[in-house]
């Protein structure tokens, strides 16, 4: 099923799946998916829970295999790829929960998040991701278990930012939050990623609260399905 919507002029592809079913054991959870995204562009995915947007994400992401169907991110086929491999072709993730180390300070955090790196190119890009998020400046040495739910996330984002990726995925990145908070996270911290041309994939499963994207938000699953 088609889920990117037509009207959106084609960009630069940043992501494309074709045909893709996934899910556990023998089961299929999502069946027979076409995604698009393109540089610069918000898609988020909206359902309620148990429709499979995690599924979705996880296979992604390469955390399940697909069971059928291709994912390329450019022109580079991810589909039987580790999650590990993928992250290594830029892509960031940030997870619903369990989202930072509580127990490391927010610069070890987004030191963390650039364990790939050479140590130089590491803690230069500490320096560019703290210039996107001068707040987390401020927060440096503090424990990732001390921020507040709004701080937490955002050390979050700017963790898996610290790849530069190409393509950021987010799993419900308003859960926990207060609408105050998850506004803020939407339209300040997260939405200005767009000015550095990453693509993002998000889910959601409240409609009130997709980014404010050119193509708008994608529904998940379509209206009328069962």
């Amino acid at each position: 099923m088609p889920t990117s919507s037509a009207d959106h002029k084609v960009g630069e592809r940043a992501l494309t799946v074709t045909g893709m079913s996934a899910g556990y054991s023998d089961t299929p959870t999502i069946v027979d998916i076409d995604l698009t995204v393109d540089k610069g562009e918000i898609v988020t995915i909206i359902g309620p829970n148990g429709a499979g947007k995690s599924t979705l994400l996880k296979a992604l992401l390469g955390v399940i295999k697909p069971m059928s169907g291709t994912i390329t991110l450019g022109d580079r086929d991810l589909t039987l790829l580790r999650s590990d491999q993928i992250c290594k072709l830029s892509v960031g993730y940030v997870p619903q929960v369990r989202d930072t180390f509580p127990r490391l300070t927010v610069r070890e955090n987004l030191e963390m998040g650039g364990y790939t790196l050479h140590r130089s190119a590491m803690l230069k890009r500490v320096d560019e991701v703290m210039d996107l998020y001068p707040q987390l400046r401020a927060l440096a040495h503090q424990q990732g278990g001390h921020l507040s739910g709004g701080e937490r996330k955002m050390l979050a984002v700017a963790r898996a930012m610290m790849i530069n990726p190409t393509l950021l995925v987010l799993d419900e990145p308003t859960a926990g939050l207060s609408p105050k908070l998850a506004d803020e996270l939407l339209t300040q911290h997260v939405a200005k990623l767009a000015q550095t041309g990453v693509s993002r994939s998000s889910s959601s499963n409240e409609p009130g609260r997709p980014w404010r994207s050119p193509t708008g938000p994608t529904s998940w699953p379509p209206a009328g399905s069962s």
